[in-house]
């Protein structure tokens, strides 16, 4: 299929006018700007439509028209029509939505129809045929998983790992409303973020499969975004874990990182809150380096927190023997003790918390003593 749309491409280029109209009409593709191989172009595309309906299975005798493709053979004439009809220019390719669908059309330079952004604008005319408002999470993240191919996307995703949304929120995107159209930087940082989402969930447990299955399934062609992503978050919601989807999302998008990154990532989510989540990085971080204290450490304030003191003990006991501050941990495992029940036990910590260090912690021991003696 390259080889035979690197020769169209050659073949557009050879064109002179791009004022010679004619339609064709196929079976789904309509070619509007060209009047040379057009059959060739019609049957690459309809190629691809046929391949894209085997995998979402969609009735293609409910489509009422055929995709538009207008094709420009020079730059200037592409740019007039782009500013003309949405007052900006997109480079190289972008499909035109309206509610008429006999008015929708892909838009594409000829030497951008060999381009990726071309595929992914395809896809995004394909989808939107039958579905003409999807959630925006699974229109960008199908349409850029369809058409990656060998590019990095999935290095894109790792880079970001730091700054992606919860799955939740990619999800709920468009109840959430969110302008991405208002900064390209937050536009393509969605995008990626919805490629990390949907890769996640092909490439993940049974529940997470069903749920792009029931996706597909319960998006109406009559609904907004909105109302779309309203059923499935009462569809799919009801049958996943999400504390958990967003526990093992993390750890699909961490991939190959390096202990430092993990640790970071855990340390970010545990400022949060959010411990769950953060325990997974501090179980791969100690998994990669049994011996480093840190990860431990955290563990055992994740323990704290969430009431588990047994543990929260005994992981500070790991830290402390793996060469943790000594003062901090005694400190730590006063205020466990005494969470416990255990205010004797706890008292004995936090003295030679203070002893060992006087300038870091007998202030705070004395103000938790007082507080526990008032």
């Amino acid at each position: 299929m390259k080889n035979k749309r690197s020769l169209i491409l050659l073949l557009l280029l050879t064109l002179t006018s791009i004022n010679t109209i004619t339609a064709l009409n196929g079976n789904y593709i309509n070619i509007i700007g060209t009047s040379l191989e057009s059959d060739i172009l019609r049957s690459d595309l309809e190629n691809r439509f046929e391949a894209y309906n085997s995998i979402f299975r969609f009735d293609s005798s409910l489509l009422e028209y055929p995709l538009n493709i207008r094709f420009f053979n020079d730059i200037n004439s592409y740019e007039y029509y782009l500013t003309l009809n949405i007052g900006r220019i997109v480079p190289g390719a972008v499909y035109l939505h309206y509610d008429n669908p006999q008015l929708r059309e892909l838009l594409v330079y000829a030497e951008s129809i060999n381009s990726f952004e071309f595929d992914y604008q395809f896809f995004i005319q394909y989808l939107r045929a039958y579905i003409p408002n999807p959630p925006s999470w699974l229109l960008n993240g199908f349409a850029l998983y369809i058409n990656m191919q060998d590019l990095p996307l999935m290095d894109s995703i790792r880079m970001m790992a730091n700054s992606m949304p919860r799955a939740r929120e990619i999800i709920l995107d468009d109840l959430l409303q969110t302008d991405h159209s208002l900064n390209i930087n937050n536009q393509d940082h969605f995008k990626i973020a919805s490629l990390a989402l949907v890769t996640f969930m092909l490439n993940s447990s049974m529940d997470y499969n069903r749920a792009i299955t029931e996706s597909l399934l319960v998006i109406s062609p009559e609904y907004s975004a909105a109302e779309n992503t309203s059923l499935l978050q009462r569809r799919i919601f009801n049958f996943i874990d999400m504390e958990g989807m967003e526990s093992d999302f993390r750890n699909f998008i961490l991939g190959d990182r390096n202990f430092q990154d993990i640790l970071e990532e855990g340390q970010i989510l545990f400022s949060q809150n959010r411990y769950m989540e953060a325990e997974h990085f501090f179980i791969r971080a100690m998994e990669l380096r049994p011996y480093n204290y840190i990860p431990y450490y955290y563990l055992g304030l994740i323990a704290y927190n969430t009431g588990n003191y047994s543990t929260a003990e005994g992981m500070f006991l790991l830290s402390l023997e793996r060469g943790i501050d000594r003062a901090l941990i005694n400190y730590a495992l006063g205020l466990n003790a005494i969470k416990d029940g255990r205010s004797e036990d706890g008292v004995d910590y936090l003295h030679y918390a203070a002893v060992l260090n006087p300038p870091g912690f007998r202030t705070r021991v004395e103000e938790v003593l007082r507080e526990l003696w008032r």
